[in-house]
């Protein structure tokens, strides 16, 4: 887990055996609920602009983003038509902030 990935407290919590902060999501079988919390960026390209730039405004913007694109079960198909859309979508309109 890298530094600062999450509270020292709740790394502490965790290592006395509480459960990771985010299981919750990772068990549910809907991404909405994690969609709602902005722990993940996902639908339209409108609406995962609409998403990062909450979280670019709310943090002072970027000096990079990282983000993570192929996640768990997420078949090769389908990770790369998600960067794609988000290289020829999403990515342009950021340009313009």
């Amino acid at each position: 887990m890298p530094l600062g990935y999450l509270p020292v407290d709740t790394g502490v919590r965790m290592l006395r055996g509480a459960e990771h902060p985010l299981s919750a999501f990772a068990k549910s079988a809907s991404g909405e609920p994690a969609i709602a919390a902005g722990i993940m960026m996902a639908d339209t390209p409108a609406q995962v602009e609409a998403q990062i730039r909450t979280v670019y405004d709310h943090g002072g913007g970027f000096g990079h983003l990282l983000i993570m694109r192929q996640a768990g079960f997420l078949e090769r198909d389908a990770t790369v038509a998600g960067i794609r859309m988000f290289a020829r979508e999403v990515y342009p309109r950021m340009e313009a902030w």
